[in-house]
């Protein structure tokens, strides 16, 4: 399916995206289409960047348990290991903007029960294991049919930019969604955040309904739905670059982004900065990956991939490594925050790296399977969480950080010197 023809109408919103997509990096708003799902991945990073921050505090001061703050954030992503696939089989077989539609309503209606709990106090532990589970299943089922989407949105040749530009847009709210998460969070209550989360969450379902695009016709199939995702593995193993992409990716994932298990502890524990510095702890994470994914976009079709990739890898792991030091060095929470920053940076970098290898390699017909794919391995977090919880809760949470970094950094080390397939991507 082609990218829908642009028709740049007298409304503020097209205006205001012409303008924008003079701009080299922020040309893909020139697309009627892309700018809706643009507003729809702005108002989704507000939600999840507040919602880390009520959720994590709240269980921490509940509970004082790292291994738990790391179990929430498990419930939330495990989901992606069966719904991923799942949304990633329909997405090949139904109307993907539909899809959409079904997976943020239910969020919303999550976000909205969750907060009504919170704020007339009702709220038990369990009630927010499982809405936040039900969260994380109707997010999975999400992902694959909107990154199936995207290349039906922009032309070819500006797919990097969009992808880079969808990240850009979810990392720039998350610079300042966990700060003001964190002061409603002193000033209000937990409840509060969600309450706004489902508002938000309404304005996403408005959003996808004015993407306007042809019929979606997808091949007429009789499989069963695992042979229809098997058909999705199967080209992954033909494909070397599919499969050296995703394993690296892994490494990234399930290592690396668990990094935000330890804030909490962090943010009480070691620099003793209360819920607020957890608020600002993330928004440093928000804001490399901002300056990182900006830059991305800005460059356009990049050349030699695989080395922008193997780069974002080994970025985290220093990150990681340097805010494993910082409580022990003076001036520790200004070293944290520059160490998040380097972390996000290099961790986004690399998302949208492997996003754009992976988008532009696969046929349209098999691109929502092999996207469940990716998302599986995003679904891999949840052992990455347990693990850095568990370290810091039997020894520190800098301990944590630095058993993290060593394996990310031993992952595009190995990369770099030995795998010269990635290298020439």
């Amino acid at each position: 399916m082609a990218p829908a023809t642009e028709d740049i109408q007298a409304s503020p919103l097209a205006r205001v995206g012409e303008r924008l997509g003079r701009v080299r990096t922020l040309q893909s708003l020139t697309y009627r289409n892309y700018r809706y799902l643009w507003a729809g991945v702005i108002c989704t990073g507000i939600t999840f960047g507040m919602e880390f921050v009520a959720l994590a505090w709240y269980v921490y001061q509940a509970t004082d348990s790292p291994l738990l703050v790391g179990a929430l954030q498990g419930v939330r992503i495990a989901p992606m290991l069966i719904f991923g696939p799942l949304g990633g089989v329909l997405a090949d077989r139904f109307d993907r903007r539909r899809l959409m539609i079904l997976a943020n309503t239910i969020t919303g209606a999550c976000a909205l029960i969750l907060g009504l709990l919170l704020v007339t106090g009702e709220a038990r532990l369990w009630h927010v294991f499982l809405l936040s589970a039900l969260t994380g299943a109707a997010f999975a089922f999400g992902i694959p049919p909107r990154q199936a989407l995207l290349p039906n949105l922009v032309e070819r040749r500006h797919l990097m930019n969009a992808v880079a530009l969808q990240i850009m847009a979810f990392q720039l709210t998350a610079v300042v969604a966990p700060a003001i998460a964190g002061v409603m969070v002193e000033r209000l209550n937990t409840g509060a955040v969600f309450l706004v989360n489902a508002g938000l969450f309404a304005l996403v379902v408005l959003f996808t309904t004015r993407v306007r695009l042809p019929a979606q016709q997808p091949a007429p199939t009789t499989e069963s739905m695992f042979a229809h995702f098997g058909q999705g593995l199967s080209y992954v193993a033909r494909e070397p670059t599919m499969r050296t992409v995703l394993a690296l990716g892994f490494f990234v994932v399930v290592f690396g982004m668990p990094v935000t298990t330890l804030l909490p502890v962090f943010a009480r524990d070691l620099f003793q900065v209360g819920s607020s510095g957890l608020g600002y702890m993330n928004s440093a994470l928000g804001l490399g990956a901002f300056i990182a994914t900006a830059t991305v976009a800005s460059l356009g079709n990049l050349p030699r991939r695989g080395w922008v990739l193997i780069g974002g890898c080994l970025g985290l792991g220093l990150g990681l490594l340097l805010f494993g030091f910082s409580p022990l060095l003076p001036g520790g929470l200004a070293l944290g925050i520059i160490a998040l920053m380097l972390a996000g940076a290099g961790q986004f970098t690399f998302v949208a790296t492997m996003d754009v290898i992976i988008q532009l390699g696969v046929p349209d017909h098999l691109r929502g399977r092999v996207m469940s794919i990716v998302s599986l391995t995003f679904g891999m977090t949840p052992l990455g969480n347990l693990l850095a919880g568990a370290v810091a809760g039997v020894s520190t949470a800098s301990m944590a950080a630095w058993s993290l970094s060593a394996v990310v950094l031993s992952a595009g080390a190995y990369s770099m010197a030995f795998v010269k397939r990635l290298r020439s991507v």
